[in-house]
C-alpha cells in the first residue's frame, strides 16, 4: 500500500510538475509572457499548482494534498511558488488599473480605433467597444513578447499596425517611470529562480522516493 501511494506521488504529482507545468512556467517567465487576462485579472498559464492539476483532473488535487502533507520540506517551497504568483497577479492588475485610468491612454486608443475603422471593421470581436482599451492594455502588459498576435485574434491586424507605437509610448512616459506600478519583474524573476529550485528539489525527491 505504501509503495502504491508513493508511486501515485511520483506519477500523478512529481512527473506532471517536472515534465509539463514547471518548464512551461519557467519559459513563459523567461520571455516575460505573463499570459495575464483582464477579465480574470490573473495569468492564464502561470498558476498555483493546485489550479494546474485540477485542469487535468480534479482528483489530482487530492493526490497533491496528500503528497504535500507527507513531504513538508517541498510543501513549503510549493506554497512559496503559489504566493509569488498571487503577488505577480496583483502587480499586473495594478499596472492595468493604472493604464485604464489614464485619460491620455484611453484617448490614444480611441483615436487609433477611429482611424482604423475608416477602412476596416471593428477589431475587438466579442469585446464591447467601450472595453476595447482594456484589451489593448492587456496586450501591453503581455507586450514584451507580443510583436505580433496569432491570426485568429480579431485584433491581430490592429495590433500589427499600432502595437509598436503603444509599446514605445509606455516605455517613454511617466507611466513607465512609476516604479510602484511597473514592478512585475520584482516578482517574476524570483518566481523563475524558485521554479529552478523546485525542479532541482523534485528531481532529487523523485530519486529518493523511487528507492522506497
Amino acid at each position: 500500500m505504501a509503495n502504491e501511494r508513493v508511486k501515485n506521488w511520483i506519477n500523478k504529482v512529481i512527473e506532471p510538475l517536472l515534465v509539463d507545468i514547471l518548464p512551461m512556467e519557467e519559459e513563459l517567465l523567461f520571455r516575460s509572457s505573463f499570459t495575464w487576462r483582464f477579465m480574470s485579472k490573473k495569468c492564464e498559464y502561470i498558476l498555483p499548482i493546485p489550479r494546474h492539476l485540477e485542469k487535468t483532473d480534479p482528483y489530482l488535487v487530492l493526490e497533491y494534498e496528500d503528497f504535500c502533507e507527507n513531504n513538508i520540506k517541498i510543501k513549503h517551497v510549493l506554497l512559496r511558488h503559489d504566493g509569488f504568483i498571487d503577488d505577480l497577479n496583483a502587480s499586473l492588475s495594478k499596472r492595468f488599473d493604472y493604464m485604464i485610468a489614464s485619460y491620455d491612454f484611453v484617448s490614444k486608443v480611441k483615436k487609433c480605433l477611429e482611424e482604423w475603422e475608416k477602412e476596416h471593421s471593428y477589431p475587438g470581436g466579442a469585446y464591447p467597444r467601450e472595453n476595447f482599451h482594456m484589451l489593448i492594455a492587456e496586450n501591453i502588459i503581455n507586450g514584451s513578447v507580443i510583436r505580433s498576435l496569432p491570426n485568429y485574434r480579431t485584433d491581430a491586424m490592429f495590433w500589427a499596425k499600432y502595437g509598436d507605437m503603444f509599446m514605445r509610448y509606455f516605455s517613454h512616459t511617466e507611466i513607465a517611470d512609476n516604479v510602484e506600478v511597473f514592478c512585475a519583474s520584482d516578482y517574476a524573476f524570483p518566481l523563475r529562480k524558485l521554479i529552478e529550485k523546485l525542479i532541482k528539489d523534485l528531481r532529487e525527491l523523485r530519486i529518493n522516493l523511487s528507492k522506497i
